[in-house]
């Protein structure tokens, strides 16, 4: 049993120590299932748990951007104009997974620090509402020229957010892969607005 209580928690034990506990009496029944619940507390502390509700945010609304607008292969989309480099409409959703889940990162790292630097959240939650609107624009309301528009904005507000966290090793690593996507999606949405602005 000294085996059994140093292993990591699996949820699949639990039906095994429901089981077992049936004698109420048997106390290393009890024991081991105190000291198995006990390691979920390291996922109760409140750090993780910014860490956890911050990632969570972020992607809940990337998501429901993408979900609001219909973004993918609309038949809109597919007859625009592309330029040679445009990636297949697959690797979109993949990469934003992880661009989101790391903005939720660095926003709970910026979290901490709201009240001795408020100016990074001031920044962070201005370039993720743009992020939040460039799908409707795009997608749902075809207005390339618009999308462009927010999308320089978003990546202005995100330079700058970036220059200001550049000693929070912290904030600025888990920002860096969406500094880059997004400085690509910028080139991307302009030669889109400049192949199709005639439609």
């Amino acid at each position: 049993m000294t085996n059994f209580i140093k292993k990591p928690l699996k949820f699949n034990e639990i039906s095994f120590l429901l089981w077992w506990h049936q004698d109420l009496f048997n106390l290393e029944c009890y024991s081991i299932l105190f000291s198995k619940v006990h390691q979920l507390h390291i996922f109760m502390r409140p750090t993780n748990l910014v860490y956890l509700t911050c990632m969570l945010i972020c992607l809940s609304l990337g998501l429901l951007s993408g979900v609001l607008s219909n973004s993918g292969d609309t038949q809109w989309y597919l007859h625009l104009m592309k330029p040679s480099f445009n990636p297949p409409s697959f690797i979109f959703g993949p990469i934003w997974t992880v661009l989101y889940l790391l903005m939720g990162y660095a926003l709970a790292n910026i979290w901490t620090l709201r009240n001795k630097h408020p100016e990074f959240l001031t920044l962070f939650i201005s370039q993720f509402s743009l992020n939040f609107i460039w799908s409707p624009l795009f997608f749902l309301f075809h207005q390339i020229d618009l999308a462009l528009f927010d999308l320089f904005l978003m990546w202005l507000l995100f330079l700058v957010l970036v220059y200001k966290t550049k000693s929070f090793i912290h904030i600025i690593i888990p920002l860096i892969p969406t500094a880059i996507w997004i400085s690509f999606a910028l080139i991307l949405n302009f030669n889109l607005w400049a192949l199709n602005r005639s439609i």
